[in-house]
C-alpha cells in the first residue's frame, strides 16, 4: 500500500500497487457513525480531458460516427467530495466542456451534478 491524495482534513486515501486501485478515505472524525464525530474527511478535486473526434482507426469505414463530429472536445471538472462516513460520500462536480467541429464550429456546455454514494 502506497499513502496518497490527502483531503483538507488530513486524511489518505491508500493507494493497492497490486490491485491499481485507490482504498477508501475514512474520516477520522466522521459524521455518521462513529464514536467522535465531527466534520467528516473534505476534499477538492480536479480533471482535464482531451478528446480527439477526428482520431483515424474510429472513423474507419462502416464506423457509427457521423463525419459531422470530426472535431476536438476539451472539458475541465472541478469538484468537492464530503465524506461522511468510510461508506458514505456527498459528491458536487462542475463540468465545463468546449468542441470544436470541422462541420458545424464550435459549442459549450456548462454542467452541475451532485450524487450521494453508499457502499457496503
Amino acid at each position: 500500500m502506497h499513502k496518497s491524495l490527502t483531503s483538507f482534513t488530513g486524511e489518505h486515501r491508500e493507494y493497492d500497487r497490486t490491485m491499481k486501485s485507490f482504498g477508501r478515505v475514512c474520516p477520522s472524525k466522521p459524521v455518521l457513525g462513529g464514536c467522535q464525530r465531527g466534520k467528516g474527511a473534505w476534499e477538492v478535486v480536479a480533471r482535464y480531458g482531451y478528446n480527439d473526434l477526428g482520431y483515424t482507426p474510429a472513423l474507419f469505414i462502416g464506423a457509427a460516427v457521423p463525419p459531422v463530429v470530426i472535431g476536438e472536445q476539451m472539458d475541465l471538472t472541478v469538484g468537492v467530495n464530503w465524506y461522511l462516513s468510510a461508506n458514505t460520500r456527498l459528491m458536487v462536480n462542475y463540468v465545463r466542456s468546449k468542441a470544436r467541429y470541422k462541420f458545424i464550429g464550435a459549442s459549450q456546455a456548462d454542467h452541475v451534478g451532485a450524487r450521494i454514494a453508499w457502499d457496503y
